[in-house]
Parts: structure tokens; C-alpha cells; sequence
């Protein structure tokens, strides 16, 4: 679970007028907000899964947009945040829907593809910079890919739906979006971002921020993920770090901000530098719901054991 600016519900978002609703020519609905503040740099964030753990309910917790607080305070860039607001608990199908309709990834394919529109009049050139975080990570990754972004910054991301399902808590969640047969559809489902790296022409520079001890990540799909990036002609620029799990704490708001204006400008970024940079504090509610994960994760994993011994 990565939480981020969690500074406010949707419910609040939407009664201030902020939240708007995407339909697509197949009649899905996406939920957005979009902050228009005449830069020539829009920086497209994925949220992750915002609603927190099943148990959250509990604590009372919200669905949120990610980077609300940072969006509203850099007021030089164009934010659109988005929100994937099916699945299980309706916070999340990895940017997909399920495993015979990939009707989340083609609303949001043409929510990107709308706004691009939107914005490349003729005496304007825009740069677009698609990021996120877990499986907003892996939902920018393969946004950028099919709408010709040619700039991602992910930290902390999920790569490979089958490790996540099986080892990074995210069964239910996955598992909802799948037939449940093994079927070659849900193989594909599980293989979805793979597939599109191997099928384009041309890869985005990708700006990549993960922990040695984020686990199941970076050597079980970080590592494998890269292989395959650059054999189909990517480059990844990786800032490993050895501590920080999964989650946001290596990414404070300036150092979000350094890379997006260096993508966004396509200029160098200095990582010597931003490594530098104190670590974001965690809020009292992101303590609350990461540990109510980890006991979540916890029942999972024993209740796939019991299952795999029957």
C-alpha cells in the first residue's frame, strides 16, 4: 500500500466541485481532477490503491485522490489526477477492469487521448508526464506506452500482477478481475504490461524509484522488468535505494518535483542530489492503514496457504 498527499476524501472533493467525471464512448465512467494553471508541462498522476486496506472501514477511511496536496500548491504545472474507481472494494483493477474487458485501461486511454488533444493547438507545444505509484506505477507505465507519452516517473511500482496477486497482498483484488478458470484470457490479464512493452515502437524514458527492501519488488519484478525494457529498446533511469518499503518515504514534494520538471522539460536530473533529501514523514492516518495492511497481507497469505494444502 503507498499512500500519498492523502489530504483529502473524494467525497470532500467532490462537494468543493473539484471531481470531475470522464465518460468514455463505451459508457465507463472516470473520475478526475484537473488543475489548469497555463504551463506547457501536464503531469498526468495514476493514483494507487487510495481506499486503504478492506479493514480501513473501520478508521473511517476515505478514497483519495494521490498527489492532491503537491498539485495544489505547485501552481507553475498542469495536474490531472485520476483515479481507477472499479475492482473489488471499487479502488482498483491495476488500470485494466477485468480479464474480458479492459474497459478501465480504454476510458482512461481516452481520457489521456482527450486531453492531449485538448491541449496540442498549433502554436503550443505541450509535454505530457505520466506517473504513479504501485499500481499507479504500473498504470502510468502502460498509459504512457498506448497514448505516445514519452515521460514516466513511478516509485515503489507493481510490475507484475502475478507476483503482486500472489505475494504483495493484492490477491482479492486481482483475483476479482480474473475468470478464476486459468483461462489464456487471465493469463493475459496478469501479462498485460509486458505484452504492450513488447508490442511498441518506441518506449518512454522512464524515471524509476524503488527500495532493496520493498518486498517481492525489486529483484522478483524490478529486475526482470528492466531486462525486458531495454531489449525492447527502453531506458530506465533507477534510483535504488536500500531502505524505504513500499511506499512513498524516499519521494518527498521536492523530490517529485525535481523529476516531473526534469522530465517535463527533458532536461538532466541530478539524483546525487535529490538523494539527499530528507524523507517524508509519515501522517498518523498512513501509520493507521499500513499497519492494518500488513495484518491484512498477514490473513491473506495464511488463508492462500490453506487453500493451496486442500
Amino acid at each position: 500500500m503507498v499512500s500519498l498527499d492523502l489530504q483529502l476524501s473524494d467525497y470532500q472533493a467532490m462537494s468543493m466541485g473539484l471531481v470531475e467525471i470522464f465518460t468514455d464512448t463505451a459508457g465507463t465512467n472516470i473520475e478526475f481532477i484537473h488543475r489548469r494553471n497555463g504551463s506547457k508541462v501536464v503531469v498526468i498522476w495514476l493514483s494507487a490503491f487510495t481506499k486503504g486496506p478492506i479493514m480501513g472501514k473501520y478508521t473511517k477511511v476515505s478514497p483519495r485522490f494521490h498527489g492532491f496536496k503537491i498539485s495544489s500548491s505547485i501552481r507553475d504545472l498542469d495536474w490531472i489526477l485520476i483515479r481507477d474507481n472499479a475492482g473489488l472494494t471499487g479502488d482498483g483493477t491495476y488500470y485494466g477492469g477485468d480479464s474480458k474487458n479492459l474497459f478501465i485501461e480504454n476510458a482512461v486511454r481516452e481520457l489521456i487521448t482527450n486531453k492531449q488533444s485538448e491541449y496540442r493547438t498549433e502554436d503550443q507545444e505541450i509535454e505530457f508526464v505520466l506517473m504513479g505509484s504501485s499500481m499507479g506505477g504500473y498504470g502510468a507505465i502502460k498509459l504512457a506506452i498506448l497514448t505516445s507519452v514519452n515521460q514516466v516517473f513511478v516509485y515503489s511500482p507493481h510490475l507484475d500482477m502475478g507476483i503482486a496477486m500472489n505475494h504483495c497482498g493484492r490477491g482479492p483484488w486481482i483475483t476479482h478481475c480474473l475468470s478464476g478458470k486459468d483461462s489464456e484470457e487471465d493469463k493475459k490479464y496478469l501479462r498485460r504490461l509486458q505484452d504492450v512493452v513488447q508490442g511498441s515502437k518506441s518506449l518512454p524514458r522512464l524515471v524509476m524509484q524503488v527500495s532493496r527492501n520493498d518486498s517481492y519488488v525489486y529483484p522478483e519484478q524490478v529486475v526482470p522488468f528492466q531486462t525486458l525494457y531495454q531489449k525492447y529498446g527502453g531506458t530506465i533511469e533507477l534510483d535504488l535505494r536500500e531502505e524505504g518499503g513500499h511506499g512513498s518515504v524516499n519521494a518527498p514534494d521536492a523530490y517529485i518535483e525535481a523529476v516531473v520538471r526534469g522530465l517535463g522539460y527533458q532536461e538532466e536530473i541530478n539524483y546525487d542530489e535529490l538523494r539527499n533529501l530528507p524523507p517524508r514523514l509519515l501522517s498518523r492516518q498512513e501509520k493507521i492503514e499500513r499497519s492494518l495492511q500488513r495484518i491484512e497481507n498477514g490473513i491473506f497469505s495464511v488463508m492462500r496457504i490453506i487453500r493451496l494444502r486442500k
